[in-house]
């Protein structure tokens, strides 16, 4: 089983972030094609907790998230990987978010773990500059990056009108007590009525009611 497998396995069994002492930095020399495999029978899975119907799966997608996401968890855990270094990667991969519901669903199979690595890299130091790149990916991938603080989008993405990634969205947002994404009154409106006559379950959320 190569490396990135692993990884994933581990990511999506666990959602713990195991990165092995001797991984490439890259994982450029996997072979992608059991890791797709991997990536649809969890995306298969996953598909099944969520809301409504999700939109069309991008496997290719989902493996570029994959790529990056392994990468700055190397960063973050051994100090190997400059910040640039993930810059180039990012742009070497060309993953690019735009309007289409399929790429935010398919990349956030991957990244809806971002905040964990955040969160683990602002533990060791809030000026290492690996944290404004991860700022960078989540302010492009809204759905993913709630509970991440500077990635608070001022207008709702056009991806996330989709039925299904709005109430993801939603969740997202009650769960990680995001209170930063309260911001769009539509937002506001919809946690609210997420929350409803149980407020006593989200209390961060109490002065909505």
């Amino acid at each position: 089983m190569s490396m990135i497998h692993s990884f994933l396995d581990s990511l999506f069994e666990t959602g713990e972030l195991e990165i092995a002492a001797n991984s490439s930095e890259s994982g450029a020399a996997d072979d992608d094609i059991p890791i797709r495999k991997a990536i649809q029978r969890y995306e298969s899975l996953w598909r099944m907790q969520q809301p409504l119907e999700p939109p069309k799966f991008n496997v290719a997608a989902a493996l570029k998230a994959a790529t990056i996401f392994r990468s700055a968890c190397e960063a973050v855990v051994y100090r190997r990987i400059e910040a640039e270094l993930i810059e180039h990667l990012i742009r070497k991969t060309a993953l690019v978010s735009g309007d289409d519901p399929r790429l935010h669903y398919s990349v956030d199979l991957v990244f809806h773990f971002l905040p964990q690595v955040v969160e683990r890299a602002a533990r060791v130091s809030e000026s290492d500059p690996l944290l404004e790149v991860m700022r960078t990916v989540g302010r492009q991938w809204p759905l993913s990056s709630v509970g991440i603080s500077g990635c608070e989008p001022q207008a709702i993405p056009a991806a996330l009108r989709h039925v299904s990634l709005w109430r993801m969205y939603i969740y997202q947002i009650i769960s990680r007590k995001d209170k930063s994404r309260l911001n769009i009154p539509l937002v506001r409106e919809a946690v609210a009525a997420a929350i409803g006559p149980f407020p006593h379950l989200a209390p961060e959320f109490s002065s909505l009611s």
